[in-house]
């Protein structure tokens, strides 16, 4: 009787495995459809075509930290139109940081 308690734990643990393995959640989940949607905004009356686009990081802050001066860079969206003038600015996620040792001349 005690080894039919054991098997029956035995059983139902390694059922709960079996079900909890990354194989089984494979295939529960499938996409139907698919939709590209702009973040941060409505483009649907948006020209982009007449625009031309660069990647410019901009000096956000400067500060001493622990005898290091850290420069913070973040990268912006900047759109042109066709005359080279700033129609848009816009920041992105990403930042960049630059560190120089501060030293006594000697």
């Amino acid at each position: 009787m005690k080894n039919l308690k054991v098997i029956g734990v035995i059983a139902i643990i390694g059922i709960i495995a079996m079900l909890e393995s990354p194989m089984m959640a494979i295939d529960q989940f499938t996409v139907d459809y698919y939709e590209s949607v702009p973040v941060g905004g409505n483009m649907e009356n948006e020209v982009v075509s007449n625009e031309n686009m660069t990647l410019e990081k901009e000096l956000i802050s400067k500060d001493i930290i622990d005898g290091y001066v850290v420069e913070t860079y973040q990268e912006f969206e900047v759109y042109r139109d066709q005359k080279g003038e700033v129609v848009r600015s816009i920041p992105t996620s990403k930042y960049d940081y630059l560190r120089y040792l501060i030293t006594k001349p000697e």
